[in-house]
């Protein structure tokens, strides 16, 4: 009885449609096309912030010092690099273009062409091979050093 009133409700009739309509092709559609924007908004917000720590390690690299105001800036051939309290940014600067912006860990702007992403991987792969010689040469001369002390 209990359970023939329980399928008879309308609240339990109107989950049954939800369920139904949950079901139809056109909302699993629509369901999996979510997932997949989730999915390259994660790409995204990882790629970011790993290229923004690749812009601020390359600060630290070439000894940039910071401007009167407390950022840093990098201009090179096609790029402008910037990095103001916990925001970096990379733009074009042909068109003054924001490409990429990061603030703390959230990437806000990520808006490079294919030829730009390349570019980025290959700074990002760049920077990770001084970072690891300059630390090998660390290595190298801690262990040279080890050597003369009494």
């Amino acid at each position: 009885e209990e359970y023939c009133r329980w399928q008879s409700s309308p609240q339990t009739q109107e989950m049954e449609q939800l369920r139904e309509y949950l079901n139809t092709p056109q909302v699993q559609t629509r369901l999996e096309r979510i997932k997949e924007e989730q999915r390259q908004d994660m790409r995204q917000q990882h790629e970011g912030r790993e290229i923004s720590i690749a812009v601020q390690q390359l600060f630290r690299l070439n000894g940039i010092q910071p401007q009167p105001d407390g950022s840093l800036m990098l201009e090179g051939n096609r790029w402008r690099l910037m990095q103001r309290g916990h925001t970096v940014s990379v733009s074009v600067k042909a068109d003054n273009r924001e490409i990429l912006r990061v603030e703390g860990n959230k990437t806000v702007v990520f808006n490079p062409t294919r030829e730009e992403r390349d570019r980025m991987h290959s700074l990002r792969s760049k920077v990770s091979e001084q970072l690891q010689q300059e630390q090998r040469q660390r290595e190298a001369e801690r262990r040279h050093s080890r050597g003369f002390s009494l």
